[in-house]
């Protein structure tokens, strides 16, 4: 969270909290470029926004410190209340001060600004080198307005970047808000269940449900690299996992549809989450997670899991056997009626896991809204990018 308390003075970056991070209603019209068809780092064709009844000279959300003393005269402070700092009667926007209109999307395009650009932000049709306007949002690429079209737009698929870049906020509101999120629970990131299936499908086989003979738990050799993960150092943010008691990980099965397994290391299973309405077999879901059944006990053994874990803390029993698969209850898991919405159904239930919440309370008819606030909240925590 970055907080200016006076014009001169930058208190250390936290991110924006999520309670009432949108005061907009769901999208009304999809935009005028698909962006299905562009490549989330790059640029496709000009859309604006049309007049709105808020005022037209809208500061981009972002700290800009080079025009701190430009704009600092344009602060109207007020009292902060339940929103975390959050004031909406400033002039000036921040990343943590914005009102709702700068992220209204509608069809009709005009001139001036983009919700997720500002009147600042070069279009892409001004630009001459193309750099400018895009947001750095912790990824290995800067991303553009198609990206976050494609992220609050309703049933459009999320890609590996959108989920990373919001689990990547989950995290540091583990770090700010211990007594909020559970300082136990490890929130992994997409590509690690996309490497463990590749390198399944690599030793084993694809459509494997089980190891070769060969293969043993105890003996194989992990490198370092790859016990990199459970000793803690990637991703950034997070712990080794024989501090916490469970681990979240994001799974894109069959590479089409997102779902959350979520490990227990006190008892040595795995919990599906799967917010797709039709029944799938279960011999099907037993297959697609059949690298975090066999290779998570083998790593955890290859770091001494047993070992390094704290005395008093609850663990699994150490055992030649693979961590046995539980589907959850449909009944638990709110469901998606229309493709498209895995992806958010997912982040959501790692978001309220990691509050320690159990009870899932939102439903598919609200999906518009909550894209939109985590687009919001991505946008918001991430800084002006420019080439070097």
């Amino acid at each position: 969270m970055e907080i200016e308390e006076e014009p001169q003075q930058v208190l250390p970056e936290q991110p924006v909290h999520s309670q009432e991070l949108v005061q907009s209603t769901s999208l009304q019209h999809t935009p005028p470029v698909d962006p299905r068809a562009e490549h989330p780092f790059i640029y496709s064709t000009e859309t604006e926004i049309p007049s709105l009844s808020a005022p037209k000279e809208l500061t981009p959300v972002g700290d800009r410190r080079r025009d701190r003393r430009r704009h600092s005269s344009n602060v109207q402070r007020t009292p902060t209340g339940d929103t975390g700092g959050h004031s909406p009667s400033t002039h000036r926007t921040s990343r943590r001060q914005y009102t709702g209109t700068e992220f209204l999307l509608t069809a009709q395009p005009s001139s001036g600004s983009h919700p997720f650009c500002g009147p600042d932000y070069p279009t892409p049709s001004t630009s001459g080198s193309g750099s400018q306007g895009r947001r750095d949002v912790d990824l290995l690429e800067p991303v553009g307005v198609p990206w976050f079209h494609r992220f609050q737009t309703n049933t459009m698929e999320l890609e590996d970047t959108h989920m990373d870049a919001y689990l990547h906020i989950l995290r540091k509101r583990q770090r700010y808000y211990s007594t909020v999120y559970g300082p136990r629970i490890n929130i992994q990131d997409s590509q690690f269940y996309s490497w463990l299936l590749n390198d399944w499908e690599r030793l084993m086989g694809s459509g494997a449900d089980k190891p070769r003979r060969s293969w043993s738990m105890f003996k194989h050799q992990w490198s370092a690299e790859e016990l990199a993960v459970v000793r803690g150092l990637v991703p950034v943010g997070t712990k080794p996992w024989n501090e916490v008691d469970v681990v979240l990980i994001p799974c894109n099965l069959g590479r089409t549809h997102w779902a959350l397994a979520s490990v227990d290391l006190t008892t040595g299973s795995i919990y599906l989450m799967d917010p797709f309405r039709q029944e799938v077999p279960f011999r099907h879901r037993k297959m697609q997670l059949a690298c975090l059944r066999y290779f998570l006990p083998s790593m955890l053994y290859a770091l001494d899991f047993h070992g390094r874990r704290r005395r008093g803390d609850m663990t699994y029993t150490l055992q030649n056997k693979p961590f046995p698969l539980n589907i959850v209850s449909r009944d638990r898991i709110p469901q998606q009626d229309r493709s498209g919405n895995c992806g958010a159904h997912t982040l959501r239930l790692i978001e309220y896991l990691a509050a320690n919440r159990d009870t899932f309370d939102w439903s598919e008819n609200e999906m518009g809204t909550i894209r939109e606030k985590m687009a919001v909240e991505v946008f918001c925590n991430s800084k002006d990018w420019t080439s070097s």
